[in-house]
């Protein structure tokens, strides 16, 4: 018993099976146990009041749908300085065949999770799994590169229950400077120019932690929407 239930808006007929079942996504996950964002996640997710989220999270956003746009060969509808577009050609790969947000589903029998990864590069019977973040490289590479980090671990287990060996699993992380999205200044949020890859090497150890994971947190969830359900509605 879950506050959220899927609907296939992913264009993926595979994905019909699972119309009706109760789902999370990583991001959930992490917000219920994150002291900094709990009370929100209960907000958005218990009360059904939207969030507009933070000035980081809309300008990870932006990144993300430019680096769409652009190796999708789309028009460029995002509103980004010419600094920080020049950043992204001139550090991040196109080349090959990738796809962009491209969804994952992993049956956990009576929830789904579900999760866009942010690029996929297919060659052939292998894939690279990769997620892009906005960050401060030195107050946050550590985390991406430990085990707390499980988003690139769920993702490629997906694949590989798909039939692909998971060639490379990582994070691809662009440095991020100012605080606010329409500050003046150097408080401006903007890509510094640093980028770093930061390896997340998949295992099958790994992928069974992850799933653990998954599966407590979301019980934790399940038991607290039924109190809230018996409370509020």
């Amino acid at each position: 018993m879950l506050p959220k239930i899927f609907k296939n808006t992913t264009g993926n007929p595979e994905f019909d099976k699972y119309e009706n079942m109760p789902y999370v996504s990583y991001s959930q996950l992490t917000s219920y146990l994150d002291e900094n964002y709990w009370m929100e996640y209960y907000t958005q997710y218990f009360s059904g009041i939207s969030s507009d989220g933070n000035a980081f999270s809309e300008f990870g956003g932006l990144i993300g749908k430019t680096i769409e746009e652009i190796g999708t060969n789309q028009e460029i509808t995002t509103d980004i300085s010419e600094e920080d577009l020049k950043v992204i050609k001139d550090n991040f790969n196109f080349e090959g065949i990738n796809k962009y947000e491209d969804p994952c589903i992993i049956d956990f029998g009576d929830f789904i999770l579900i999760g866009y990864a942010d690029k996929v590069l297919y060659e052939g019977a292998e894939v690279e799994v990769m997620d892009v973040k906005t960050l401060n490289l030195d107050k946050k590479a550590d985390y991406y590169a430990s085990k707390d980090y499980r988003q690139t671990m769920l993702y490629s287990y997906y694949f590989e229950t798909k039939g692909y060996k998971i060639k490379d699993s990582y994070v691809f992380g662009f440095g991020r400077k100012g605080s606010v999205l329409n500050g003046q200044g150097n408080f401006k949020m903007r890509l510094s120019g640093e980028v770093k890859k930061i390896p997340t090497p998949y295992s099958k150890e790994r992928a069974e932690e992850a799933l653990k994971y998954v599966r407590e947190t979301t019980k934790k969830i399940s038991e607290d929407w039924k109190i809230y359900q018996r409370l509020f509605v």
